[in-house]
């Protein structure tokens, strides 16, 4: 999502966080400096092990950006998106009412 079209909240870099991707705890660090519950959240990662599946285990939907015919390593309920990075935004606008 173009930066000059969303206002993000948070920037993470590995020298201000505790854990980093692929660990759990980094997406549990991210939901408590946001003040935010999982299902408030959407994790967009093109990566099943480094950012889908940590982002998942601590209930964040996820966003798998794949080809539309990659089939997931793993089914999950986390899972509520799937398209190359192309249809994201189009993805995203569907869905939120602040896209409009």
């Amino acid at each position: 999502v173009p930066v000059t079209e969303f206002d993000y909240a948070l920037v993470t870099t590995y020298e201000d966080m505790h854990a980093t991707k692929a660990h759990p705890a980094y997406y549990r660090e991210i939901l408590t400096r946001l003040d935010r519950q999982p299902s408030e959240c959407l994790m967009v990662g093109d990566h099943w092990g480094r950012d889908i599946a940590p982002a998942a285990s601590v209930g964040i939907p996820v966003y798998w950006v794949a080809e539309p015919d990659e089939v997931p390593p793993a089914q999950d309920a986390s899972l509520v998106g799937q398209g190359t990075l192309a249809d994201l935004w189009e993805w995203v606008k569907a869905r939120r009412p602040w896209t409009s």
